[in-house]
């Protein structure tokens, strides 16, 4: 089958930042479950990731915080063992395969 699939989806992509607002779209629900935490949290996102120093000050502290993190991670530990965060950062065990 040759289905133009990155065709669709372009077009798919049009439809959806054309008429965003709009009550007739073609995609129904196009971007209207963001809500302002939704894009709180992704432009608190976009601002770390943006700047390298931020970044590597929240990676030291998220990994630090490990001990955080939930236990119950909800329907994902149903069939499957919690998700454990790793101990250090990728970056300090390259550091310390360095040295």
């Amino acid at each position: 089958m040759r289905i133009p699939i990155t065709d669709l989806l372009i077009r798919l992509r049009n439809e959806a930042q054309a008429r965003p607002d709009s009550a007739d779209a073609t995609l129904r629900g196009s971007g209207s479950a963001r809500t302002k935490l939704i894009s709180t949290i992704w432009s608190g996102w976009a601002l770390i990731y943006s700047r390298l120093r931020m970044y590597r000050i929240t990676s030291w502290f998220m990994s630090r915080g490990r001990a955080l993190s939930p236990i119950e991670q909800g329907a994902w530990t149903r069939c499957r063992t919690p998700l454990k965060p790793a101990p250090k950062r990728l970056r300090d065990l390259l550091k310390e395969r360095q040295a």
